[in-house]
């Protein structure tokens, strides 16, 4: 950089070499050193030369501003100015929080079905099967709820709702609570599906309908009232 004394005379001017790694400077003659900020290797010159590979900087009057980062980083500040352009650099996204562009300047909250734990340039993660997460911005895999017991996502990740659970093939709906209910012994298909969940209570094997009468009570379970003609009504 040109520098010269407080008194101004020609006479004590002089040019001062920017220190290499902790300044650059863009244009001699008018700029003062800047410092390097993390984002940047610093040379005591215009040389660009980003720490992280193709993030995108480019020059600003006497500073390098950061432009883009790229996927899985922000931009950080958010807004630069000259009291803030020593401190830029690219910042991984952090935890409940990703982008998935080629091109970066900011995060956004993580879906629902998905959560990330740790700040990192990964994308968020999806649920396991059989489970849900209806909130975004998860930041822990205890985000994603275990459907009822008997219910599954059909092999299905990523989930965000419980209605997303359905009852195994041996268990029934209740409609009291929307809870999977184990098949009684007489309504079980001989392919192990419970009739009950079926139009008709016809098994899906093609081998007809379950014996009896089955209705539901007032707890919204089924309940075997009447038998056919020729079979007596059991209990084991």
């Amino acid at each position: 950089e040109m520098r010269t004394t407080t008194e101004g005379s020609e006479d004590l001017q002089e040019c001062f070499e920017c220190p290499s790694p902790s300044t650059y400077i863009l244009r001699p003659n008018t700029d003062a050193c800047q410092p390097c900020p993390p984002g940047l290797r610093c040379h005591g010159n215009a040389r660009l030369d980003p720490v992280l590979q193709n993030s995108t900087w480019v020059k600003d009057a006497a500073i390098f501003r950061l432009q883009r980062c790229p996927k899985g980083y922000s931009v950080s500040p958010a807004e630069v100015s000259s009291s803030t352009a020593a401190l830029q650099k690219c910042e991984p996204c952090g935890e409940g929080t990703e982008c998935v562009l080629d091109e970066c300047s900011v995060c956004t909250s993580c879906l629902a079905g998905t959560y990330k734990e740790v700040a990192s340039d990964q994308a968020c993660r999806k649920c396991p099967q059989n489970t849900y997460n209806p909130n975004t911005n998860s930041k822990s895999f205890t985000n994603c709820l275990a459907c009822p017991s008997g219910a599954e996502t059909g092999g299905k990740d990523g989930q965000i709702s419980v209605n997303a659970c359905q009852c195994e093939e041996r268990f029934y709906v209740a409609t009291s609570e929307n809870l999977c209910q184990t098949c009684p012994k007489g309504a079980v298909c001989g392919n192990g599906e419970c009739a009950l969940r079926n139009i008709g209570f016809n098994c899906s094997d093609g081998k007809g309908s379950i014996v009896g009468d089955w209705v539901l009570n007032t707890m919204g379970e089924y309940e075997l009232k009447n038998c056919s003609a020729g079979y007596e009504m059991m209990t084991t």
